[in-house]
């Protein structure tokens, strides 16, 4: 089971807080779901793992150019699963 924060942004960067994160881990662990965020860079969704995030001092950026070499696309992540 997967438990996806989405966010559609219209920049080549998003920032999480420690919050959302710390939100988003709870609910899975409650759940037994694996935590996943997801960011819509223009027309592609792509999908990071927590640990993929960079970490900042107050939160958690995602880049396009991270989602470019880490990212993973809906197909991809579904299939680690399968």
């Amino acid at each position: 089971m997967l438990a996806i924060e989405c966010k559609v942004i219209n920049a080549d960067k998003k920032y999480f807080t420690k919050e959302q994160i710390n939100a988003l881990k709870e609910f899975s662990r409650e759940f037994g779901a694996e935590p996943y965020v997801s960011v819509k860079f223009g027309k592609t969704w792509y999908f990071f793992s927590l640990d993929d995030l960079e970490k900042k001092d107050n939160s958690f950026l995602a880049t396009l150019q991270m989602a470019r070499i880490k990212g993973m696309l809906l197909k991809e992540l579904i299939g680690m699963f399968e």
